[in-house]
């Protein structure tokens, strides 16, 4: 019987899909994905992972808590009696949509799960990529989403508003969640509830999004390291003034590899270190893989207790330590996307011609010789200062704040002392990390919520030292599967960014999954304009010297492809 209900279910699903507008037809049947607008097909790349791994790293919670799921999936689109978490609205955010199977059986998009009794986010939702060529959707694995992360919140934030007075949106919602017999009490006490989630989901907003439409993110792209920061600062050290604004929004990187780093983030700022010694304790030796994992949590609804009761080890938190340990372990298996002769041959001519324009011109920072699929690879950070924007990694090295419950605290390293009334915040974020990595192993499952929340002025804040700022050169095997490029997405195709920085274009369109498989990224089509004028956007950087010819670009794309 359970099974059938499922069956219908997602029969049920596929017809609401398609009268929104999706296209979903006989022939998906790959990891349950809607083929996106343009495409019949999904077709998955030799990564050395199975559909059921995959589908398993998309289903895995780690810990966040956006809102009670129960909420969530009986929540309408503002102005609309249609669902939130329709298949087709999740596509128009850029999000890859999927039909119901047993183990996802609100048809929720890829990455977005129950997470003990809330939805949450996964790491799927922002590592898994599609290109479109014709009729055919790629599947990437590891890849970045061109999901708009900015719209989908802030459009979630007008749902809830616009739900949470009294009125027959309300009243829709009350009958799904608390059922048609519930009393005015019980609907009154629900209605309390939302309010109060709804401005803690609105100042989450306020603290974490750009403030005006002309700063917007756009698909593919968060102020990830800002929005860590923020929380941190605020909710967790119990600051309220400490945020500061998104300014430094960057895309999201590929994760292929990422294991295998000795310094992750695009700013090499995360150590990849192993303590064997606290296996018994962690659960791993990978200590800097589970405190990175765990830090990303906190960016995406996760929530830690510095408040600790006295005497218990680490820190207690959502976060779920066991899921990120076997989602990490599971990453260190996936291989790169290989270029598929479904977009085109390689031209073996111009790839060799390629290689040796690579080797006097790109070697130096992105080693070519490296085994894709080799289980004992390694990748050493290459830190230069290749003139790209500095924002990401100025706000990193650079902001701080008050450290509320952490001041008087040890800072966890020998030698670093105890933290200051006002103190660098990638140092409060470090001793975080580590101290959810040796704290209880069950997580707990009900995030902070306060009976008010009112939105607070920030306070200025002093600046560190200026440092040398960095970004790190990798290996670019599976590039033409990462646009659009550089740390920040400001260069839309692997051909522009071969053009000297003056000559790259200034203005492009993103929101299309659809491939220019000449100049290896997406089309430049698609409902935002991104502004490589403004602060934090800027595409000057990564130069070649006397710069490439036409032909010279196009044998240099082909070697690429082919990495």
């Amino acid at each position: 019987m359970y099974k059938w209900f499922l069956h219908f279910n997602a029969g049920l699903i596929v017809v609401l899909a398609t009268l929104c507008g999706a296209k979903i037809t006989s022939a998906q049947t790959v990891r349950h994905v809607v083929p996106p607008a343009g495409a019949t097909r999904v077709q998955t790349l030799s990564q050395n992972w199975s559909d059921e791994t995959a589908e398993w790293f998309y289903n895995l919670p780690q810990g966040s808590k956006l809102l009670p799921y129960d909420w969530f999936i009986n929540l309408e689109q503002p102005s609309s009696l249609a669902l939130f978490r329709d298949p087709a609205h999740f596509a128009s955010l850029g999000y890859i949509a999927r039909t119901a199977d047993a183990a996802n059986p609100e048809a929720l998009a890829v990455g977005f799960v129950r997470d003990g009794q809330h939805i949450g986010m996964t790491c799927a939702a922002c590592h898994t990529g599609v290109v479109r060529h014709q009729s055919t959707a790629f599947l990437i694995d590891g890849g970045q989403t061109l999901g708009d992360f900015e719209t989908f919140l802030r459009r979630m934030q007008t749902a809830l508003e616009q739900t949470a007075v009294a009125g027959p949106k309300f009243n829709r919602f009350a009958a799904r969640v608390a059922g048609v017999g519930a009393t005015d009490e019980e609907k009154q006490a629900l209605l309390t509830q939302l309010q109060n989630v709804t401005s803690f989901r609105s100042n989450y907003n306020f603290r974490n999004l750009p403030r005006s439409a002309q700063k917007a993110f756009g698909p593919g792209r968060v102020d990830a390291i800002g929005a860590i920061f923020n929380e941190l600062t605020t909710i967790f050290v119990k600051e309220p003034e400490n945020f500061a604004e998104a300014t430094a929004p960057v895309s999201y990187p590929f994760l292929w590899d990422t294991p295998q780093h000795d310094k992750v983030q695009w700013n090499g700022s995360i150590p990849n270190f192993d303590i064997p010694a606290l296996k018994s304790i962690t659960g791993t030796e990978h200590i800097g893989a589970l405190g990175r994992n765990a830090g990303e949590v906190i960016g995406v609804f996760g929530y830690v207790e510095l408040d600790s009761p006295a005497g218990q080890p680490g820190y207690a938190a959502t976060v779920e330590k066991g899921n990120l340990i076997d989602a990490e372990d599971t990453l260190r298996t996936l291989w790169s996307p290989q270029w598929p002769a479904a977009l085109g041959e390689i031209n073996p001519g111009e790839a060799f011609a390629g290689k040796v324009l690579f080797k006097k011109y790109c070697a130096s920072c992105h080693d070519d010789r490296f085994d894709r699929t080799s289980p004992t690879r390694k990748v050493k950070a290459n830190l230069s200062d290749s003139g790209t924007d500095p924002l990401m990694a100025f706000n990193y090295a650079t902001r701080t704040a008050k450290s509320g419950l952490l001041e008087g605290r040890l800072k966890t390293l020998p030698g670093l002392g105890r933290f200051a009334k006002v103190d660098v915040v990638n140092e409060m974020l470090f001793h975080t990390a580590v101290l959810m990595t040796i704290g209880p192993q069950d997580p707990i499952d009900t995030p902070y919520v306060p009976t008010e929340a009112p939105f607070v002025v920030p306070a200025a804040t002093s600046a560190a030292k200026q440092p040398k700022l960095f970004y790190k050169g990798r290996p670019l095997n599976g590039i033409w599967a990462t646009a659009p490029y550089l740390h920040n997405g400001s260069v839309p195709n692997l051909d522009e960014l071969l053009k000297p920085p003056a000559e790259r274009i200034k203005q492009f369109r993103l929101g299309t999954q659809e491939y220019d498989i000449d100049k290896v990224g997406y089309k430049n089509a698609g409902g935002y304009l991104f502004d490589t004028t403004l602060p934090g956007n800027s595409n000057a950087g990564h130069d070649y010297g006397p710069g490439f010819t036409p032909d010279q670009r196009r044998q240099l794309i082909a070697y690429m492809k082919s990495l």
